[in-house]
């Protein structure tokens, strides 16, 4: 009965919410959703069927699954008419050039970013499209006068697009690992789309393992050149162990070695020709580290996660759309607070590299939807519900 009831509503909802003449604009997403209803009252009804307790247990969560699908889909009806693609809106265009955004590759564009996403702010809601013309846009500074120190950040900007062409187009490159990359803080009915997203240079250590110390509880690596050296002072301007793994030459992961945390109360140390001892902390995850694979490839991540690439903050209703990631201090795409959305949105590894981010792919609060990417390289979850 409860199912039923839920079903009637959204189905209202859909009614109420998408007029006939609209969906091609739409792509038909009342089909959409009635599709997803659909699989949560099958996968309800099976477990129903069942009749054991954990059954009954899937069958109520499929259930609230359904509730908040509902009320996801009533919020987002309200943002349709202020869309700014939605037809007969008439958006107020703004160009990044407007604001002394330069895609040499070379120029800062910290403060230049800035003062288009102040200008946003400053409209008050009405609907705009902020676009990005086509370049490598370097971000050399972070914005201070935030919610946290930020390469981009967008703050209480509602009912926005900020539109590059494409992710081979127009490239972002940060450059200060102690920062988050792109924020949108208390946004709503925000989409990015169109960029390649990465930091300068490598975000962590590799080299190859060639001796397991069982006494000394250390490993000893050949350092692969282009990566950061284990002993990189950023390491210890971090402060914490990093989660290490391992991956062989065809760039499968050594499963058995999944997670190695580094001894930060020892000092790595250099023992010349390229080599370095790297010390571990069996006390986590027990020997881990002794599953290591002579020849195979030690990552050790120079891991932040106060500098995530893509953060939507206490922003219902925003999307990450047609976004690249080849690198990231921590998670790619997070949010708290917030459900966003990705679509055809990839995580890859910069070319010669074997992972992609020192965290999570997708970190997020339960209810986020995704749909058509394509994610790999990560050396944590790939996709984690839990936003921690």
């Amino acid at each position: 009965a409860a199912m039923v009831n839920l079903l009637h509503e959204l189905r209202d909802t859909l009614d109420d919410s998408v007029p006939e003449g609209e969906l091609n604009y739409l792509g038909d997403l009342s089909a959409q959703v009635n599709g997803i209803a659909e699989s949560l009252v099958a996968f309800v009804e099976r477990n129903v069927a069942r009749g054991d307790v954990s059954s009954v247990l899937f069958a109520e969560q499929g259930l609230e699954d359904l509730r908040k699908l509902g009320l996801s889909f009533k919020k987002e009806a309200v943002c349709w008419r202020k869309n700014p693609e939605f037809p007969g809106v008439g958006p107020k265009m703004l160009s990044g050039s407007d604001f002394g955004m330069k895609g040499d590759g070379v120029t800062d564009n910290t403060a230049a970013f800035s003062s288009a996403a102040k200008a946003l702010t400053g409209l008050n809601g009405a609907p705009a499209i902020l676009d990005i013309a086509p370049g490598t846009y370097r971000f050399g500074s972070l914005r201070k006068d935030c919610w946290q120190p930020s390469h981009v950040s967008f703050e209480r900007v509602t009912n926005a697009l900020v539109r590059g062409s494409s992710p081979d187009a127009v490239k972002f490159v940060f450059t200060d690992i102690g920062g988050y990359g792109l924020v949108l803080f208390r946004c709503a009915n925000v989409t990015v789309r169109g960029v390649e997203v990465q930091w300068e240079g490598a975000l962590h250590s590799e080299g190859r393992v060639v001796e397991v110390d069982r006494a000394g509880k250390a490993l000893v690596v050949e350092h692969v050149s282009g990566t950061m050296r284990p002993d990189d002072p950023r390491f210890d301007k971090i402060g914490h162990s990093q989660a290490c793994a391992q991956f062989r030459e065809d760039g499968s992961r050594v499963c058995a070695a999944h997670t190695i945390i580094t001894d930060r109360r020892r000092k790595v140390v250099d023992l010349g020709d390229g080599r370095f001892r790297i010390p571990v902390d069996d006390s986590v995850f027990g020997g881990c580290y002794l599953n290591c694979e002579i020849g195979g490839f030690l990552q050790m991540p120079c891991r932040n996660n106060n500098a995530r690439a893509l953060v939507a903050l206490d922003s219902p209703l925003t999307t990450f759309e047609d976004i690249r990631v080849l690198n990231s201090p921590s998670a790619a795409f997070t949010g708290h607070g917030s459900a966003p959305s990705l679509s055809r949105c990839v995580i890859r590894p910069k070319p010669g590299m074997r992972i992609s981010t020192n965290a999570d792919g997708f970190m997020t609060d339960r209810g986020s939807y995704m749909a058509h990417c394509d994610f790999s390289g990560m050396l944590d979850d790939g996709h984690n519900p839990h936003g921690y």
